[in-house]
């Protein structure tokens, strides 16, 4: 799911370029929100599915931190992107091949397919984190009290 949304993202990017009017455009517009809405769901089933309860809080925190971090970082430097080449369908394909770029990694990636997956040894050791039996990590009731400096 994550893969074909990045694509219907990537596509609908690169559908802008050649859409004129404003129902073309509309519609290419549709296409990369309708693409990014699934991938953000997708991607928080995933991340639920495999972080342990306990961590999800903090894990969801810093993955928004990172998120939401690169945005000016990449308003940036999509703005001097543009400057140096000034052709803002130049930085409509780089977006839309990025996507596609996302794509390809995930499709490579162990996200494909979440059975195989649960059934791997990483989800082994998450398991354990789940369970309590194992791990590097203590659940949080378990973790000793900060120092008293």
């Amino acid at each position: 799911m994550i893969s074909w949304s990045a694509v219907v993202g990537g596509v609908s990017m690169l559908a802008m370029i050649p859409a004129r009017g404003p129902v073309l455009v509309g519609l290419a517009w549709m296409g990369q929100f309708a693409g990014a809405g699934a991938m953000i769901v997708a991607i928080a089933t995933v991340r639920q599915r495999l972080v342990p309860d306990h961590l999800l809080g903090r894990v969801l925190g810093t993955a928004r931190m990172i998120a939401f971090s690169s945005i000016p970082l990449a308003a940036l430097a999509a703005g001097l992107f543009e400057s140096a080449v000034r052709n803002a369908y130049a930085v409509m394909a780089f977006a839309g091949l990025s996507w596609l770029a996302v794509a390809g990694a995930v499709t490579r990636s162990p996200l494909r397919n979440m059975e195989a997956l649960r059934d791997g040894e990483a989800l082994r050791d998450v398991e354990a984190l789940r369970d309590g039996s194992e791990g590097r990590w203590a659940r949080p009731e378990e973790s000793p009290p900060p120092d008293q400096g």
